[in-house]
């Protein structure tokens, strides 16, 4: 703490987070951008805290502090950074920005589940069902090593989605994978 405040008071707030502790992780996240304006890591919680807590003009505020600190370090990746910030921006209306903030997450990391379903719900909202499809059903393609939690993302979110016909698709191969996991039956 006495050598680096910033970079202790983030480490703190990362384990409050971690502890579900979303007030003590706040405090702490803000003792850090106090003391160092430049800790895109305290921004991003102090983004996913507001936009957990429903509070999105303040969580896109922190994401994009977030985002232009991050490009000091450009080759960080801070997964939930854009598919967060592209949550709050679609609640907004912002559709045209979110689907960009999307893209820059699966971008950075390919098999993010909450970039993909959130671009997939985003797309339905659309009308555009076969991009929703591609891209939710990309998770699978995507993921290093697909398992059943993978499938199962992906039937729920078609069920979330309304699409019962893909969600039985995708439970159908999924029962075929992963036989003994009740879920698919």
């Amino acid at each position: 703490m006495k050598r680096d405040p910033a970079a202790a008071n983030e480490i703190l707030a990362e384990l409050m987070m971690d502890a579900g502790r979303p007030g003590d992780a706040k405090t702490f996240a803000e003792r850090s951008v106090e003391q160092d304006p430049s800790r895109y890591m305290s921004h991003f919680m102090l983004g996913e805290i507001a936009r957990v807590q429903g509070r999105c003009p303040e969580a896109i505020g922190e994401y994009e502090r977030a985002i232009a600190e991050k490009g000091i370090d450009p080759r960080a990746v801070v997964r939930n950074l854009h598919a967060g910030h592209a949550d709050c921006l679609a609640r907004g209306g912002r559709q045209q920005d979110a689907e960009k903030e999307f893209q820059a997450e699966l971008a950075a990391v390919p098999w993010s589940p909450e970039a993909r379903v959130g671009l997939a719900t985003l797309y339905r909202s659309q009308g555009r069902d076969a991009d929703a499809h591609a891209v939710l059903g990309g998770l699978v393609a995507a993921s290093p090593n697909p398992d059943a939690e993978t499938y199962w993302i992906v039937v729920r979110a078609f069920r979330a989605l309304g699409d019962r016909a893909a969600a039985a698709e995708w439970a159908s191969q999924a029962r075929e994978k992963f036989p003994r996991d009740a879920r698919f039956r």
